[in-house]
This record gives structure tokens, sequence and C-alpha cells, in this order.
């Protein structure tokens, strides 16, 4: 898993293994971040993140950004407990 570095290898892991997410929600409760990976993905490995921006304290989305980050711990106990 600790291989996967392009956009295309995310997808196709994802598409043969299944997804596990942990999202982030501002004092609002919108959606401000989401963690995707594959599932066996492991602690301390490349994730896929998605960033939200809102209009004001509308729950209009303005902007989206994805790149990548590191699946934590701490994300990784939150799964654990579903």
């Amino acid at each position: 898993m600790s291989g996967i570095t392009k956009p295309q290898e995310f997808i196709n892991t994802i598409l043969a293994e299944g997804i596990k997410s942990y999202v982030v929600y501002d004092g609002s409760d919108r959606e401000i971040a989401r963690y995707e990976a594959p599932v066996a993905l492991s602690v301390g490995n490349n994730c896929i993140v998605t960033k939200m921006s809102y209009d004001g304290l509308t729950t209009k989305i303005v902007a989206m950004l994805e790149t990548t980050g590191t699946w934590t711990q701490p994300m990784q106990d939150a799964v654990d407990a579903l």
C-alpha cells in the first residue's frame, strides 16, 4: 500500500478493495475535510484529502481542493470503532 503515489493508483486500489473515510466538520456541522483511503491502507501512508470552503455561514460550497495527506492513528481508531 505505501507504494501508492499517483491518483490512478488510488482509484484502482479503491475499486478493487473498497474505501474507508474520515470526515471533519466545522462548528456549523458542515463537512470541511474528507480523508479517503483503500480499506487495507495502514497508518502513516498517503490518502486522498478533499477540502471544502463555504460562502460565509451558508452551506453553499464555493471551492474544493483535492490533494494527498497522511492517514493517521486517530482516523484509523475512528474507523475501527464502527
